[in-house]
């Protein structure tokens, strides 16, 4: 109960004990009473504590808490997985940490592994929360390559849970439907100090948004302002990583780079027969990636017409979540920048 106001802030499921040993019930409750005020004041759960409808045991709560500070910037999302993976093992009835598994899961690209764990909470959708069950649908929308539709679930999860961490998730979804004036509006009337361990994902959010509209001096503005509110002292302790191998079996990246490259030597053959290869490729999860790198390769080997087909099926396939910031960042479509076709493309909805 809030000594503000007296109002509950989070209800305790019954416990039932056999009457000849009513102590028995003790330390199941010590359990819930202190993950329940973990979830509710700890600064690393706090922005999202209206998400759960039940509280958890300490034990997972203490794990949760782990894999939500591992996944926050600067990312360890295995080491997120295997502590979500353990509160999930504590305490089997608390939803959220399998949600959590899924989400890093799905952002360390496991697909397989995040679509699993999904499909199992299927049949626990009656016992989630509502902000529970709408990031399940936002889950399963990304996993489906349906933009559009996590869309709808983040902004669900918003209204569920104001002024939350979900800010980030629906801010992430505006971005990647092309809707950057919502993610602005998002960050800010939730506040930049309200989305706990999202917090520098914030600054990330607000200067692609301002990018996208072009309003470069606003942009500017954010990203000074971000550096100049850092007070964990991380910017000094910066490292660049960059990572060389592909981590795709595959290798298609690879492949498509070496079209690009072909293509601006000079050798086209070599670029189409790469593309070629690339439209043969068919397994789940692609998300319209292959044919957003055909597009590319179109669009330096001067088919303008050909790229804009393209960049619209990979757009239906599922790419709109990456392809929208490459559409603006990517030097490969100088060609057509003076095209309506592809200017529609780049107009915020």
């Amino acid at each position: 109960m809030s000594p503000r106001d007296g109002t509950v802030v989070r209800a305790l499921e019954t416990l039932t004990v056999d009457a000849a040993d009513p102590s028995a019930v003790l330390e199941p409750l010590r359990q819930r009473v202190l993950g329940t005020m973990g979830t509710l004041y700890d600064p690393r759960l706090t922005a999202w504590a209206e998400t759960a409808l039940r509280p958890p045991s300490y034990a997972a709560y203490q794990e949760l808490a782990a894999g939500v500070e591992h996944h926050a910037v600067p990312r360890n999302l295995s080491a997120a997985a295997a502590r979500f993976q353990r509160a999930m093992e504590l305490d089997p009835d608390y939803l959220l940490a399998p949600l959590w598994l899924a989400w890093s899961r799905l952002m360390a690209d496991d697909y397989a592994g995040a679509d699993s764990t999904i499909a199992a909470l299927a049949s626990h959708r009656e016992e989630m929360a509502r902000a529970e069950r709408a990031w399940h649908d936002r889950i399963a929308a990304l996993l489906d390559g349906d933009s559009e539709a996590s869309y709808q679930a983040a902004r669900r999860l918003v209204e569920f849970a104001p002024r939350s961490g979900w800010a980030i998730a629906l801010a992430n979804a505006a971005l990647a439907t092309n809707r950057p004036e919502v993610a602005i509006e998002t960050v800010l009337a939730t506040g930049v100090d309200n989305v706990g361990l999202e917090r520098e994902q914030t600054w990330i959010v607000l200067t692609a948004a301002y990018h996208r509209l072009g309003d470069y001096s606003k942009e500017l503005a954010t990203a000074e302002e971000a550096i100049r509110s850092d007070e964990l002292g991380r910017w000094g302790e910066a490292e660049l990583v960059l990572q060389i191998v592909d981590s795709d079996p595959s290798g298609f990246r690879v492949r498509a780079l070496t079209a690009l490259l072909a293509a601006r030597q000079g050798d086209p053959t070599t670029a189409r027969q790469i593309a070629d290869s690339l439209a043969a490729i068919d397994r789940p999860y692609l998300f319209g990636e292959p044919t957003f790198w055909r597009a590319r390769i179109a669009a330096v080997l001067g088919d303008d017409e050909g790229a804009l087909d393209l960049l619209h099926q990979s757009l239906r396939e599922g790419r709109e979540g990456e392809g929208w910031h490459q559409l603006h960042v990517a030097r490969d479509f100088d060609g057509l920048l003076g095209q309506e076709g592809f200017q529609e493309l780049l107009r915020p909805r």
